[in-house]
């Protein structure tokens, strides 16, 4: 069998802890974004009507934060509804890419 000394016994057991701890960790941290991911994904699969839609509804889609959303709800305010998605093209932060992202979760009406 294997003959280790005191000090690689304590150093075996350490990685030993560390390995059960960190797989504890990725364990929590999986169930919790799980847990949130279904809430978010139920709210996405309703696609948010952007002319209609409130700050914290805006949020919630995909690649925009609270200055993008406020900077949306500004725009309506000053110019009115938006007519197609391209419109949002002229709302500062949102570019091709994240229009590419956000089409996917509004819808216009």
């Amino acid at each position: 069998m294997f003959h280790l000394t005191h000090q690689e016994r304590k150093i075996l057991i350490g990685i030993g802890i560390l390995l059960v701890l960190g797989a504890g960790v990725r364990m929590f941290k999986v169930n919790s974004i799980f847990g949130k991911s279904e809430e978010i994904k139920a709210v996405i699969e309703k696609r948010v009507d952007i002319n209609k839609a409130c700050l914290e509804e805006l949020i919630i889609i995909p690649s925009i934060g609270e200055k993008t959303a406020q900077r949306i709800l500004k725009y309506r305010e000053n110019k009115g509804i938006f007519k197609n998605p391209e419109e949002l093209l002229a709302v500062k932060g949102i570019g091709e890419k994240k229009l590419e992202i956000i089409r996917r979760h509004i819808v216009i009406k």
